[in-house]
């Protein structure tokens, strides 16, 4: 089974403005927590944003940085 998740993995460029529900948010992030990363052990900083207008400003200024 975990092979299965593994091979079927994929990214996604395109995105939809179906909101996506509290729980599986929540989920998404776990998830992301427990992903190992390239920074040695180091922990992650994840922000979910569900305002539009104010996800593009901080990618903006993530893209400046």
């Amino acid at each position: 089974m975990l092979m299965d998740i593994i091979k079927a993995r994929h990214s996604i460029r395109k995105y939809t403005d179906i909101p996506i529900s509290r729980t599986d948010l929540e989920k998404i992030l776990e998830a992301g927590n427990y992903a190992p990363n390239a920074g040695g052990g180091q922990r992650n900083m994840m922000v979910a944003i569900h305002n539009k207008e104010l996800a593009a400003r901080v990618g903006k200024l993530n893209a400046e940085s």
